[in-house]
């Protein structure tokens, strides 16, 4: 696999930016001396420049991993003592590096008050530079020397790399371009002279296209983690892919719902979830078709008898495990199948059922009451819909005599 004509295994490739000719190029240098060791135990290649405006050219051409910025505070590199086009600080540099990219960066300073962005590593992380030497890290004990005078540096890099981050960015980037790649050779080109006039038709096929190869991969490729690549599928998945999350702007099917204001951090018990069951393709934005949405409650998982009986139970009885599975897979004990339609606890979403006996219909309009938590995604969100039709519209039959069927089968003694 490769991306932008380099291998997903190539080195990590970083910039190192400071306004300071010398301070650039001797970081950047202490880092390739470090590659493949224990200070940074991943194969990189490390640049230098001076100049912001070089650094944004290449976050715009996709060809770095990380960035090792400084925060300017002086005319820009080169420039004449008259210029007025100052170079960025501050939070100023890092809203220009996330409009072009998303990409990892480690601010290497004198000024870390200027640099107003959280640290969040692996993605942001901010090194102060030392007066009597080169930088140190933030740590409990500031004055505590560093043997290696770019050990902050190194700490810093390694923790981006040590993340799955960077490795998972290249390969979904790398798919994207491969899967395009393709597109336009195999489809696009082949059929160009139905297509020429039609732009907009094309992007949309190659948008499906994408997600279609995603959904084929289904993590063993692209999404899988190196260290388990290669292992057999099992078919499962954990909840966290149950839903879309940022949840989509247009209101759908499956969409997860609880009275604005009514939930923190998912922690309120007393909060009523309720999921839409109306078709997606009637609650358009501007063009709805629909007066009423349908709503059903989702119940806490904990409010049920199996559920109690499990967690409470002083050794591991199958028999209440068996019990929780079945009502998981909505056909609990006792009937009621498909009354249930099991929500697995993920993001501010708890363990919830969804009980397609508890359905009422509010006013298009009072939908801004809602906020969206979670959305089902699919299949998930047809086979909900698929079941909430199939119970409402089943038919009840009298039971069929089957012992007087099969007494019939056998030849009269």
């Amino acid at each position: 696999m490769s991306i932008s004509g380099r291998s997903v295994d190539a080195p990590w490739r970083i910039l190192v930016v400071d306004d300071d000719e010398r301070s650039a190029q001797n970081n950047a240098t202490a880092l390739n001396q470090a590659s493949n060791s224990a200070a940074v135990p991943y194969p990189v290649e490390a640049v230098a420049t001076e100049s912001f405006k070089d650094a944004l050219d290449r976050v715009r051409r996709g060809d770095i991993d990380l960035l090792v910025l400084d925060v300017f505070d002086q005319a820009g590199a080169g420039a004449g003592a008259d210029a007025t086009d100052l170079e960025p600080v501050g939070r100023d540099v890092f809203d220009r590096i996330r409009t072009e990219r998303f990409l990892p960066i480690v601010f290497l300073t004198a000024l870390p008050d200027q640099v107003d962005c959280d640290k969040n590593p692996p993605f942001v992380q901010i090194v102060s530079k030392r007066a009597d030497g080169p930088f140190e890290a933030e740590a409990a004990d500031p004055s505590r020397e560093a043997a290696d005078p770019f050990e902050a540096l190194f700490t810093a890099v390694k923790c981006c790399l040590d993340s799955p981050f960077p490795c998972l960015y290249r390969r979904v980037r790398s798919h994207i371009d491969d899967t395009s790649r393709r597109f336009m050779i195999d489809f696009v080109e082949t059929h160009w002279n139905d297509l020429k006039d039609r732009p907009a038709d094309v992007a949309h096929l190659l948008m499906r296209r994408l997600g279609a190869s995603f959904d084929a991969d289904a993590g063993q490729g692209v999404l899988a983690d190196p260290a388990t690549e290669g292992a057999s599928a099992t078919g499962s998945v954990p909840p966290i892919r149950y839903y879309l999350v940022p949840v989509p702007n247009e209101h759908r099917t499956g969409d997860i719902v609880t009275k604005i204001l009514a939930v923190d951090k998912g922690e309120h018990p007393e909060t009523r979830w309720h999921i839409v069951m109306s078709p997606s393709c009637d609650l358009v934005e501007g063009r709805a078709k629909a007066e009423y949405v349908v709503l059903a409650e989702c119940l806490p998982l904990s409010s049920f008898g199996e559920h109690e009986d499990w967690i409470t139970s002083d050794t591991a009885s199958n028999t209440k495990r068996n019990k929780l599975e079945k009502l998981l897979k909505s056909n609990p004990a006792g009937g009621g199948r498909d009354r249930y339609f099991y929500l697995p606890a993920a993001w501010k979403v708890p363990d919830l059922l969804v009980d397609l006996q508890k359905i009422e219909s509010i006013p298009y309009s009072d939908l801004g009451q809602y906020e969206k938590q979670a959305s089902l995604d699919d299949p998930y969100a047809a086979r909900l819909s698929h079941q909430f039709h199939c119970y409402l519209g089943r038919v009840g039959t009298p039971d069929l005599d089957l012992k007087a069927v099969l007494d019939a089968m056998r030849p009269q003694q």
